[in-house]
């Protein structure tokens, strides 16, 4: 492929609308999946907080029986944090093939390939990966603090 003045690599028709497709239905797929971050992590903790109000309740006392639900949070936050890692996973694979189309497409720029995910790796944003684990941590860990004090006064 023989590079252009304007930087951009020498592509048939075909090629380029491909690459621009696929550039596209990357971003469409990272734009999904990020919602469906933001998501989890705004219904999970509803959740959490639904089900200590429903078991907590004046109507419903905690009895040798139903004191297991009390670690249904817990559970819910070990699936939630689960599913956000395997999201992170496929956010991050996403990302390294919009960077190769980007790379590919832009491979003769006398300033370097350049796009988005280029962009934002050159700079090094702040992780927002550590907060996000501090997050689940303290949902998984205060729901199971929680449900081992309560079980400690209930079988006691």
């Amino acid at each position: 492929m023989e590079g252009r003045q304007d930087g951009i690599a020498a592509f048939s028709e075909r090629q380029l609308k491909f690459l621009m497709q696929e550039h596209e239905a990357m971003q469409q797929k990272i734009r999904y999946a990020i919602e469906d971050l933001a998501k989890v992590e705004m219904f999970i903790p509803i959740a959490i907080a639904g089900i200590y109000a429903w078991l907590l309740g004046d109507g419903n006392p905690i009895t040798k029986l139903n004191v297991w639900l009390l670690f249904l949070p817990t559970l819910l936050s070990i699936l939630g944090a689960l599913r956000q890692r395997a999201r992170y996973r496929y956010i991050s694979v996403i990302e390294e093939y919009v960077q190769k189309i980007e790379n590919a497409f832009f491979q003769s720029s006398k300033s370097g390939p350049w796009g988005w995910e280029i962009y934002y790796r050159q700079y090094n944003p702040p992780d927002h990966r550590y907060l996000r684990l501090a997050f689940w941590l303290f949902l998984i860990f205060g729901s199971l603090s929680f449900g081992i004090v309560q079980f400690k006064e209930v079988t006691a």
